[in-house]
């Protein structure tokens, strides 16, 4: 080891976050084909979602909370931290409410970036920037524990 006396230091997880800590307060967000028809996006740029096109959102009882329907339908609860928001292989994250999938702005928040954060591109590369980013809140302990390496050297 090259720091044999250095170990990382975090701090422990007390209370974790649940789903409704993170996104209960949003507004719900317009659908694409809203905006198509002239609604502005006024809350925040990434909190507008696609219209669902499966059936499981229409049928009753397919989808339940806490529940995965397949490889891709997650079901989010409310009362339980949000499994990594890791989007690609067909993995979709179900709002609580069983009527959509989540918006960009609010898997963000589910990964702990704070709120006026905002992701550019397509929506699909948003949802990639955020499956594919380092959760704010674990980027800053490593850096944290880098910073004290560098000072020791």
């Amino acid at each position: 080891a090259i720091y044999p006396n250095f170990s990382f230091e975090f701090n422990k997880v007390g209370n974790h976050k649940t789903v409704n800590s993170a996104i209960e307060h949003l507004p719900e967000p317009i659908t694409f084909d809203q905006f198509k028809k002239g609604k502005k996006i006024t809350f925040h740029p990434n909190h507008w979602c696609m219209t669902p096109k499966s059936a499981k959102f229409t049928t009753p009882g397919a989808l339940i909370p806490g529940k995965a329907l397949g490889r891709s339908f997650r079901v989010l609860r409310w009362d339980k931290p949000s499994p990594t928001v890791a989007y690609g292989h067909r993995e979709v994250h179900i709002h609580p409410n069983c009527h959509r999938r989540l918006s960009v702005h609010e898997a963000s928040l589910l990964q702990g970036f704070p709120e006026d954060f905002e992701f550019r591109g397509t929506m699909s590369s948003q949802f990639t920037q955020v499956s594919e980013a380092v959760p704010p809140a674990l980027a800053q302990a490593v850096a944290k524990n880098i910073k004290k390496i560098i000072e020791l050297s």
